[in-house]
């Protein structure tokens, strides 16, 4: 109980025994795992085709936790185009430009050959029909 500061959730498709991972108590349960600061992360799947698993998921989340919502990223091996995950904190908004620049000092000290600042930054910023679901 409140002690991981991150927890990530690739989740299998809401089929079967995996139904139970897109429920409103599987939610809850991460809530009570999380540090105070702690942020999660749900795999959602591709918005053009999952669009109801994503709206789902947003609306539990938002009901739970204080702040939440959507990002992108782009993942060359899944079809559909962009792959969606759903972020939730109590403590954290992590869209708020102020909370990205803190990061920006561990983001300079890491080497990586796609992650930057604009990257994290330009995930946050939706497009209109997925800003709608």
């Amino acid at each position: 109980k409140n002690y991981f500061d991150l927890i990530i959730s690739d989740r299998p498709d809401p089929i079967g025994p995996g139904k139970k991972l897109f429920q409103l108590e599987f939610y809850k349960n991460i809530k009570k795992a999380l540090s105070n600061n702690g942020i999660a992360v749900f795999q959602n799947g591709v918005p053009f085709f999952q669009k109801d698993e994503l709206k789902d998921a947003k609306k539990q989340l938002k009901s739970i936790f204080k702040y939440s919502g959507i990002y992108l990223t782009v993942v060359p091996t899944y079809i559909g185009g962009y792959m969606a995950l759903t972020w939730s904190s109590n403590e954290i908004n992590l869209t708020k430009p102020k909370n990205i620049d803190k990061k920006s000092k561990i983001i300079k000290k890491l080497y990586t050959k796609y992650y930057t600042k604009e990257i994290h930054r330009s995930s946050f910023n939706l497009p209109q029909w997925i800003k709608e679901i």
